[in-house]
């Protein structure tokens, strides 16, 4: 396997802190009952965790948000210059299929809010890409679940 290509740097722009600092909501969950939501206005969640989008609906949605990012007018040449590569990135190949590409966001810096809540205030974006299987690889592959499948499921020659 070829390794794989990465791309990474720090933002405090809403679009990616919002994956750290929302929560993830379900269809079932566009309902109006906001009675599940707390005092800073919205589901509780753990500002330290890491988000992994890896899905083709979750990499549409990211490329959507680069997308209005980047028509920003008031966003800085360095932020610029690092969401033009993430949408570089998103925008390789056709579809989003395979494990080509996943997108990390890693909280790094946090804040208290006016709520009194922890939130996250600056996330590092760690873009990977590529990593396709060479032959030599995928021949490492197959020998290896052959091997497996030998010591999972032994032939007895007794029988």
């Amino acid at each position: 396997r070829k390794p794989k290509e990465k791309h990474k740097f720090k933002s405090s722009h809403k679009y990616f802190l919002d994956y750290i600092n929302k929560p993830s909501r379900t269809e079932d969950d566009d309902d109006e009952d906001d009675s599940d939501i707390g005092i800073s206005g919205r589901l509780p969640v753990d500002p330290h965790g890491e988000v992994l989008i890896k899905s083709p609906e979750e990499m549409e949605k990211l490329l959507a948000k680069v997308k209005a990012a980047l028509q920003e007018p008031e966003l800085s040449e360095k932020d610029r210059k690092n969401i033009e590569t993430l949408k570089m990135v998103l925008d390789l190949h056709e579809h989003f299929t395979g494990l080509n590409r996943k997108i990390q966001f890693k909280p790094t810096k946090f804040a208290i809010n006016a709520h009194g809540v922890e939130e996250c205030t600056e996330v590092q974006v760690v873009a990977k890409w590529g990593g396709e299987l060479t032959s030599l690889g995928r021949n490492q592959a197959e020998q290896l679940g052959r091997r497996l499948r030998q010591e999972l499921f032994p032939i007895n020659s007794d029988d």
